[in-house]
C-alpha cells in the first residue's frame, strides 16, 4: 500500500467520523502529494528531451574518434559529482605521457547539471572524451557496460569525485607493464580525505595501517593481500569480459580479485591520487548490515567463480567459526552453500527489525520514503524466507 493510498483511506475515514479537522488535513496532504508527483512528471519529461538532444550532439563527436588508436582507457564514473568532476577531469587531462589515452565518461543519469559540465568538456576534448550517457539511473550498474567495449591494452577507473595527484601516472604506470607482462595490475597508494573529520592521511599505511607492502616488498597476491583503492589501480586487459559476463555484475573487489588470479600487483609505494570520502557512495551508503552481507556474498561468489582455488584466502578474511565446521562436515562447496543461507536470513532479520524500529516513529505523512523502505523490504523478506 502506498503512502497515497493510506491518506486516502484516513481521509474516507475521518469523512465517515465528520471529523473536519483531519479531513482538512489530509486533503492537503493529498493535494500536496499530488502536486509533487505532476512535478516530478514535468522534471522528468524535460530531463528526457535534455537527454535526447546530448545524445545527437555525442554521436556526432564520436565520427572523431573512429580511426583514432589508443594505449588506455580511462573510465570515469560519475552521478550528481557536479562540484567535483572537473577537478577529475582535469587531473587526467594533465598527464604527461607518449602513452595515448582516452577517457571514457560514464555518468548514471545525473541530475545536478553535472550533464552540462561533461557535454562541455566531451565538445572541448573529442579526441580524448568519450561521454556515455544513461536514460535512467541505475545505481552502478552502467559500469558494466564497459566492460564489453574495452578496446585498449590498459585500463582503470576513477570516480567523479577522486582524482590523481601526478601527472606522470600513466607513464609510469604503462612503461612498467609494457617490460613486465608477468603482471596484471599496476597500483600505488592513496590520500584518504575523510569529509566527516576533516583528515587526510595515507589510505594503506595510515587507514588501513598496512606497513608491509612497500618499494621493497612490492608485490601483492592472494599470499600477500591488501586492498588498494580502485583509483589508484591500472589494469592490464588480460580478461575477456564478454565472456566472463559474471564479473560485469559484480563490484570493485570482484574486479579486483579477478585480476589477481591472473597475475600480481606491482605497487608504487607513492600517493598518486585522492579519494574523498562523504559516505554517499552506492556502497558507502549501506548500513552495516546491508554491507557485512553484500561483502559476505561477494567472497562466496568470488571463491566459488575461481573455482575454490584460493578457499584459504576467503575462508580467513570471512573469519567464521560456523564456515569452518560446515566445511568441515559437508565439504567446501555445500559449506560456503549453507553458511551464506543461515547468515543472509539472520541478517535480514536484524535489518528488518531495525527498519521496523525506524519505521514506527515516522509519521507517514512527512517521511514517506523510510516507510516505504520497510514495507519493500518486508515484502521482499517474505518472499524469500516466508512468514516465520
Amino acid at each position: 500500500m502506498n503512502i497515497l493510498t493510506q491518506f486516502k483511506i484516513k481521509l474516507a475515514f475521518n469523512k465517515f467520523l465528520h471529523n473536519q479537522k483531519k479531513v482538512k488535513k489530509y486533503q492537503e496532504k493529498i493535494d500536496r502529494y499530488n502536486e509533487q508527483i505532476e512535478q516530478k512528471k514535468q522534471a522528468e519529461l524535460e530531463r528526457k528531451e535534455h537527454y535526447e538532444h546530448c545524445i545527437n550532439m555525442l554521436r556526432d563527436l564520436k565520427k572523431s574518434r573512429a580511426e583514432k588508436q589508443y594505449d588506455m582507457t580511462c573510465f570515469v564514473v560519475c552521478y550528481n559529482h557536479i562540484n567535483t568532476i572537473e577537478k577529475a577531469l582535469d587531473s587526467i587531462l594533465s598527464q604527461q605521457t607518449k602513452y595515448k589515452f582516452l577517457i571514457k565518461i560514464l555518468d548514471d543519469c545525473s541530475t545536478d547539471g553535472t550533464i552540462d559540465i561533461l557535454m562541455d568538456y566531451a565538445q572541448r576534448f573529442p579526441d580524448k572524451i568519450e561521454l556515455v550517457l544513461q536514460e535512467n539511473n541505475t545505481r552502478g550498474m552502467h559500469i558494466s557496460a564497459a566492460f564489453s567495449c574495452i578496446k585498449t591494452p590498459y585500463f582503470c577507473f576513477l570516480d567523479g569525485d577522486d582524482y590523481w595527484c601526478d601527472d606522470s601516472k600513466i607513464e609510469t604506470a604503462i612503461s612498467f607493464l609494457e617490460s613486465h607482462p608477468e603482471y596484471s595490475m599496476w597500483g600505488h597508494d592513496t590520500l584518504f580525505k575523510n569529509a566527516f573529520k576533516g583528515t587526510e592521511v595515507s589510505y594503506l599505511h595510515d587507514k588501513l595501517k598496512i606497513y608491509s607492502l612497500n618499494d621493497e616488498n612490492p608485490v601483492l597476491s592472494f599470499e600477500h593481500y591488501t586492498y588498494i583503492h580502485m583509483s589508484a589501480r591500472v589494469y592490464r586487459n588480460i580478461i575477456d569480459f564478454d565472456r566472463e559476463y559474471l564479473l560485469n555484475r559484480k563490484r570493485d573487489f570482484f574486479i579486483y580479485f579477478a585480476f589477481l588470479d591472473k597475475g600480481p600487483l606491482f605497487f608504487c609505494d607513492k600517493i598518486m591520487s585522492v579519494y574523498n570520502y562523504d559516505g554517499k557512495g552506492v556502497f558507502s551508503s549501506l548500513s552495516d548490515t546491508q554491507s557485512r552481507y553484500s561483502n559476505l556474498y561477494m567472497y562466496y561468489t568470488m571463491n566459488k567463480y575461481l573455482g575454490y582455488r584460493h578457499d584459504d584466502f576467503f575462508t580467513m578474511v570471512v573469519n567464521s567459526e560456523l564456515l569452518k565446521k560446515l566445511k568441515t562436515f559437508f565439504g567446501r562447496r555445500i559449506g560456503w552453500k549453507l553458511y551464506i543461507t543461515t547468515t543472509k536470513k539472520k541478517l535480514y532479520k536484524k535489518e528488518l527489525n531495525y527498519l521496523k524500529n525506524k519505521y514506527d516513529k515516522i509519521e507517514t505523512g512527512h517521511e514517506p520514503f523510510p516507510a516505504q523502505s520497510y514495507l519493500t523490504f518486508h515484502d521482499k523478506y517474505k518472499e524469500t524466507f516466508g512468514n516465520d
